[in-house]
């Protein structure tokens, strides 16, 4: 359903700036406005429904569907074409969106946590799990055999189970200190210690990697914020945009 929310967005973003490209009486082009403003705040609907399935890719994907949205309006308030009253739909839309965990990414981590526990557990529960895994994690990478493969494949059912178990704790670790002043660096070295074998051999191999994703959150949140803070200069302004954040457009 993720491509289908993307074009969905796209073609409510593209019906707004039809809507407010054509001509018409004043008392139309108001009516035209409004009717933009109810595809763009959807927009933002379409990004709040997809920030909750707790999975990683929908984050980010609703982040890119806010983005849609923030471009839409940017580029208007840039160009001082959208009115006063626009700008404040388009705010009550973004507040409603406003929340610590914007995008549901901190969530996702730890749904991810959750789909990969509950897989593992339901498909490699036998004696012969630790070697299924082995012989699937090998038809997934493609740098051939990997040391740690067969260290998996000769795992006791004991060790399997506690190798689970970090699985799972990694994700936790990252949720944990997803949305911490210091991040970016604690997310960074919860990836290095996977890559040096801290959280076991079915850690390194099966886990996503985070930091990346961190850093795509973090930049995500900050735009919208800073989006939010030009929407409300702009209103509090009469829709002009104060000094500052005009010389700041100019030299983008």
């Amino acid at each position: 359903h993720l491509g289908l929310m993307r074009r969905t967005a796209r073609t409510l973003a593209s019906d707004a700036t039809r809507l407010v490209n054509l001509e018409g009486t004043a008392e139309q082009r108001v009516m035209h406005a409004r009717e933009a403003m109810r595809r763009v705040k959807a927009i933002f609907g379409v990004s709040r429904h997809l920030r909750d399935d707790r999975v990683l890719i929908s984050s980010l994907v609703s982040a890119a569907v806010a983005g849609l949205g923030r471009s839409w309006l940017e580029e208007r308030v840039y160009a001082g074409t959208l009115s006063v009253d626009s700008a404040q739909v388009a705010l009550g839309a973004m507040r409603s969106m406003q929340r610590e965990d914007l995008y549901g990414m901190r969530a996702s981590v730890d749904g991810e946590g959750d789909i990969v526990d509950n897989w593992l557990k339901a498909e490699y529960s036998d004696e012969d799990g630790p070697a299924k895994l082995a012989d699937f994690i090998g038809t997934l990478q493609s740098e051939g055999t990997n040391p740690a493969d067969a260290a998996i494949a000769k795992m006791s059912r004991a060790e399997f189970d506690k190798a689970v178990v970090q699985v799972r704790q990694f994700y936790a670790d990252n949720a944990k200190v997803w949305l911490e002043e210091d991040g970016k660096q604690q997310v960074a070295r919860l990836a290095e210690a996977t890559r040096n074998g801290e959280y076991g051999p079915v850690t390194a191999r099966l886990a996503a990697v985070l930091d990346r994703a961190w850093t795509a959150d973090e930049k995500s949140r900050r735009e919208f914020a800073d989006t939010v803070k030009l929407l409300e200069a702009y209103v509090a302004n009469e829709g002009k945009l104060p000094t500052e954040m005009q010389k700041q457009t100019d030299g983008q």
